[in-house]
């Protein structure tokens, strides 16, 4: 996570359009990475709310959908327990 957080994150932002629309389901009241997001300075606010909160020892996407204009991608992590306390909350 590391690595993807000082190489990959900014090549990801730079790769996206200005009318991005990027959505974890659910509300960020509940948990500070949920919730919509847009354009690239939001989805750079997505990044930074998974790095304060979550720590990660397996991030792994594992399909990809696209359709039209957009892309679902389903993804498998492994979290600290204090991650899923929050969710608990």
């Amino acid at each position: 996570m590391r690595r993807l957080r000082q190489e990959g994150i900014p090549t990801i932002i730079a790769a996206l359009t200005a009318d991005i629309d990027w959505v974890s389901t659910g509300l960020s009241s509940d948990f500070p990475t949920l919730g919509p997001r847009k354009g690239p300075a939001g989805v750079g606010e997505f990044f930074s709310a998974v790095g304060s909160n979550l720590t990660f020892s397996e991030f792994s996407p594992k399909e990809f959908y696209a359709v039209g204009d957009k892309v679902r991608a389903f993804r498998e992590f492994l979290d600290t327990a204090s991650a899923a306390e929050a969710y608990r909350t």
